[in-house]
């Protein structure tokens, strides 16, 4: 994944508004990039998935089951992440960190990589509780028991 990075890093560097194909190349830049289910689908075959990566049911039912074995419950919404390129929302991030049991470097890398933001933003009071939970080892459920316990 890191010479994904590298050679779209590469292609950007080399590009000039000044050229005269600027548009055809800036547009065969964009067309590279990758979306947030493809992302996703290399993080979960890097992460244990062994089932068939084109297999939309197979990556829900191994998504579902990571979600359940860690007590979280998980979106309704699942196979629409590969189906309709529906993306998903900061706290899900997080929930799916937590599936994973993801430590605060993965964390960051999932976010980089298939979330494509910043991970914790500790000036938000339920970010800073993830952080300190994912720190720690402790579960989304004591992150979540945390969170209802500050205050308002």
């Amino acid at each position: 994944m890191d010479q994904y990075t590298e050679i779209l890093t590469r292609m950007s560097d080399n590009l000039s508004p000044d050229d005269d194909q600027y548009e055809e190349k800036l547009l065969a830049i964009a067309s590279t990039f990758r979306s947030f289910s493809q992302s996703l689908t290399s993080f979960l075959c890097s992460n244990g998935f062994a089932g068939d990566s084109g297999n939309e049911d197979e990556k829900v039912s191994f998504l579902k089951n990571k979600f359940k074995g860690k007590n979280i419950p998980y979106p309704r919404d699942i196979k629409k992440w590969f189906t309709e390129g529906k993306g998903i929302n900061r706290d899900t991030a997080f929930q799916i960190c937590f599936a994973f049991g993801l430590s605060v470097e993965e964390t960051n890398d999932f976010f980089r990589r298939v979330y494509f933001e910043r991970s914790f933003d500790c000036h938000s009071i339920s970010e800073a509780v993830y952080y300190y939970c994912i720190r720690n080892g402790l579960s989304y459920t004591d992150a979540l028991d945390l969170i209802s316990r500050m205050p308002k």
